[in-house]
């Protein structure tokens, strides 16, 4: 993913305009394998009701940043994640917004 390989920090991100760059900022990562990462997200079923579930992202789409603006979390590892893939995961039925109530 070339567009985000001149982020290193999460200060970097935001300086080149934050969302307007067409990357969205992760975090609460729970999981990774070789290939993915796994963020906590809500999921709903049937019915509609909502529960906690878990949605993986590939590795090859993302970009690990480090924290070193949002002060509750500095030092934390971020992944930037292009807005297509974020808007796709939507679609199929996970809100990442949510997955950490």
């Amino acid at each position: 993913m070339s567009t985000t390989n001149k982020f290193t920090k999460v200060s970097e991100w935001v300086n080149a305009g934050a969302m307007s760059t067409g990357l969205l900022l992760l975090e609460g990562q729970t999981g990774e394998s070789a290939k993915a990462v796994e963020f906590p997200a809500t999921r709903f079923n049937s019915y509609g009701n909502p529960y906690r579930g878990k949605c993986w992202m590939p590795k090859s789409q993302l970009k690990k940043v480090t924290n070193d603006f949002y002060q509750d979390t500095i030092g934390a590892i971020m992944w930037l994640a292009p807005a297509w893939l974020v808007s796709a995961k939507k679609n199929e039925g996970y809100d990442l917004a949510d997955g950490t109530e």
